[in-house]
């Protein structure tokens, strides 16, 4: 998780991360408000449109309420002029001829009303029934069988009020009906026909008009539908698919139903003008121009910084032999290209000759340093075997023997010049547990290092070379002092501690010290401080440092402080895809 947020860290801190922001913030309020700004337009429209279907749905049922309440006037006209006979008793009433007559006169009324498609007359008592109808609307089978459906129905009962829908031979019916004693009567209006009052006023050739109840249902030809008519868009099953409709309702004043218009929501939209629909076109198709802006940018900036940023890199880990490939690139950049690789002939002629000089004055001060240790440690070590032996302590000379082994493996095998810092301690460990025999109760050891840090690279023998001068000058045989050597991370730094309680040194020696000088005395000339001081120099340049102080009596503190080696930034490089 955290080499991910690391990642993610440096990533924000690309020229290509900020570049796609810049464009983002520049080209994404374009089109949002490109975008707004054609909803509201498709919106308007939208809403224009559906009023001015409301408008035709209006005129419609006004239409169809003026026939209706024609046709209320018409029945009353008739059942008031024909009062007496339509209310006389059983078997009584109106003489054939006057039937005749009556029935005549439906039929004319039948013709004023454009409608009414059929109109009957019943003799309630022996169910004998008189149609006339419209045979442009209906067929000789639909009219005879609304003639026989009236006459095996007590219409009194079943359609005693006015407008009454009724269903026959799966064609639904408006009845208009007025029962007396004697006689039934009344006009009789098809669905379809109500419906085709719309036929004229359509705009498009796929909207379709019904009659629904108050709650939606529709139940007409071969559409059984419910339908909420607060929504005017929704999902509809038509002809057995489920189709998303504008769907809009006006109420009737004389019925209690709804004239309903569906309209398939593709045939609403298409009468969008094109220039609205164009304009949110544009702006969807504006997103595409952030990834061809940033690859033309890519292309034109970012792949040339990332070669310059790679190249750099390379001089950076002393790959001076490094030079910018000869790339299509603009002007600019190729004059760049050209001014680097120049440098960079420059850098390596004039910087290999001291490298090597340097590199060679190191290995022969890290030899030097080696053989400083080993032979000195070697003698040192035979006579203590030697005196452990005559003692006949075996275990102590085992011990002693094992670390002395890790001791020497350490000295004569390691060829690297930085080291890790966990392999450095382990060779610490092993000289410090060889003092301890040889100089038993004469000190301590304390290590306090964080354990995060043992994979971070240090020069070979630096931490040893001063904890061996706290045993060689420190140690005051007859007391006991303490050795400790603390490391710990400060920011990009990594700090390291070594101090004594011994004896100390003068203020003489010191200043030699700090003036970075090998300093003598009746032993000879003491270069190991100044070695460390000079290797740290040419490894890390001056970012690296040693400070001493010490006091005589009060004992010796050495501060050092390295770069730390930071693994994941040595292959880092700019990614710029």
């Amino acid at each position: 998780m955290r080499k991910l947020l690391t990642k993610l860290q440096r990533i924000r801190k690309t020229l290509a991360f900020k570049i796609i922001i810049v464009i983002c913030c520049v080209i994404l309020p374009i089109i949002m408000l490109m975008l707004t700004i054609s909803n509201v337009m498709i919106n308007n429209l939208q809403d224009k449109l559906m009023e001015s279907y409301r408008n035709q749905l209006a005129l419609c049922i006004m239409r169809l309420d003026s026939q209706l309440t024609m046709i209320d006037q018409d029945m009353n006209r008739i059942l008031s002029e024909n009062w007496l006979e339509l209310n006389s008793g059983a078997k009584s009433g109106l003489s054939d001829i006057e039937k005749y007559q009556f029935w005549k006169e439906l039929k004319g009324y039948r013709s004023n009303l454009d409608l009414v498609d059929l109109c009957y007359i019943k003799t309630n008592w022996d169910n004998n029934v008189a149609i006339t109808y419209n045979d442009a609307i209906l067929s000789y089978p639909e009219s005879d069988g609304i003639r026989q459906y009236l006459a095996r129905t007590d219409i009194a009962k079943e359609i005693g009020g006015k407008y009454q829908m009724s269903k026959i031979g799966g064609q639904e019916y408006l009845f208009c009906n007025m029962s007396t004693r004697t006689y039934s009567f009344g006009f009789l209006i098809k669905t379809d026909s109500i419906s085709s009052l719309m036929s004229d006023a359509n705009m498009l050739k796929n909207e379709k008009y019904f009659l629904a109840t108050k709650d939606g249902v529709i139940n007409q030809g071969n559409y059984m539908l419910s339908v909420d008519l607060s929504r005017p868009r929704q999902t509809v099953p038509i002809s057995g698919q489920d189709e998303d409709v504008v769907l809009l309702s006006y109420p009737s004043e004389k019925l209690n139903y709804a004239l309903v218009g569906i309209i398939p929501a593709a045939d609403f939209n298409s009468q969008i003008p094109a220039m609205e629909k164009i304009l949110q076109i544009i702006a969807f198709l504006s997103i595409a121009i952030i990834p061809f802006l940033y690859y033309t940018i890519k292309k034109l900036v970012l792949n040339p910084l990332f070669n310059l940023n790679k190249a750099l890199h390379q001089i950076e880990n002393n790959n001076l032999d490094y030079r910018i490939g000869e790339e299509e690139q603009t002007a600019e950049f190729r004059h760049i290209n050209r001014v680097f690789n120049k440098m960079a002939s420059r850098i390596n002629d004039l910087t290999i000759e001291s490298y090597e000089k340097d590199m060679e004055k190191l290995d022969i001060e890290a030899t030097n340093l080696r053989l400083q240790v080993n032979p000195h440690m070697l003698l040192n070590s035979l006579n203590m075997i030697y005196s452990l032996s005559q003692s006949k302590n075996y275990s102590c000379i085992q011990e002693f023997t094992l670390c002395l082994v890790d001791y020497f493996r350490y000295t004569l095998n390691k060829a690297e010049e930085l080291v890790r810092l966990k392999d450095e301690m382990d060779f610490v460990n092993s000289y410090l547990n060889i003092q301890k025999i040889r100089f038993p109760y004469s000190f301590t050891c304390r290590l306090n290092i964080d354990q995060d840090l043992m994979d971070e690279l240090v020069p070979a023998f630096l931490i040893q070379n001063f904890v061996e001068n706290s045993i060689k000058y420190a140690l005051d045989l007859g007391s006991e002092i303490e050795i400790s050597v603390d490391i710990r991370h400060n920011g990009h730094y990594l700090d390291i501690l070594v101090a004594d309680t011994g004896n100390g040194m003068n203020e003489e020696i010191l200043q030699q010290l700090k003036n970075n000088k090998p300093f003598e005395d009746k032993r000879g000339k003491h270069i190991g401080i100044w070695n460390c001081k000079r290797r740290l120099y040419l490894y890390y340049g001056d970012e690296a440092s040693i400070n001493i102080k010490s006091a005589i009596g009060q004992g010796t503190q050495v501060s050092i402080r390295i770069p730390m080696t930071e693994k994941e930034e040595a292959d880092e490089s700019v990614d710029c895809g």
